[in-house]
């Protein structure tokens, strides 16, 4: 009896331990792919905002 108490105890730590690794490791991956995309919208309008309306500008006129 105390065995498989110390046995399952030991698996629920290390349960709640890799649950706990893996939820960062998502929450980091979440975060890296939201950071790219935040700076993929943020960069792209600044780059192509101005080079592109200048260009429809001049073509219009």
């Amino acid at each position: 009896m105390l065995t498989k108490n110390k046995n399952e105890s030991f698996l629920t730590e290390f349960d709640t331990r890799f649950a706990q690794t893996m939820v960062a490791l998502l929450l980091i991956i979440g975060a890296c792919q939201v950071f790219k995309t935040l700076e993929a919208k943020a960069l792209a309008p600044t780059s192509q905002i101005p080079q592109d309306r200048p260009m429809i500008t001049k073509n219009r006129h």
